[in-house]
């Protein structure tokens, strides 16, 4: 039996997250909120200059604020928000375990 590819979080990131990270800027650029373009787009650019798992823990942190940043977002940057959240959430749960596999 073949091993699985081992997880890549950078991969990820690129993949799962990014995406969404750059939808939100730009919804935030359509509703004319230049806070939320700035804080969506600063761990945007975090998230893009990541080249080590290590600088994936700050802008993870910086995205856990969101809620408390009194934001008022509609309800599909809501939900993309809300995608971003849980997925940077599982990501940091297997980083913090250390052992690279997803279930």
């Amino acid at each position: 039996m073949a091993a699985e590819p081992e997880w890549d979080p950078l991969d990820s990131v690129r993949s799962e997250i990014l995406p969404r990270m750059t939808a939100l800027v730009q919804m935030s650029k359509t509703m004319d909120a230049p806070d939320r373009v700035e804080f969506f787009g600063g761990i945007t650019e975090m998230l893009e200059q990541a080249s080590h798992t290590e600088h994936l823990m700050e802008p993870f942190m910086i995205l856990s604020t969101s809620a408390f940043r009194g934001f008022e977002l509609t309800p599909p940057e809501a939900m993309v928000l809300d995608e971003v959240l849980e997925i940077a959430s599982q990501m940091s749960e297997v980083l913090a375990r250390g052992d690279g596999s997803v279930h």
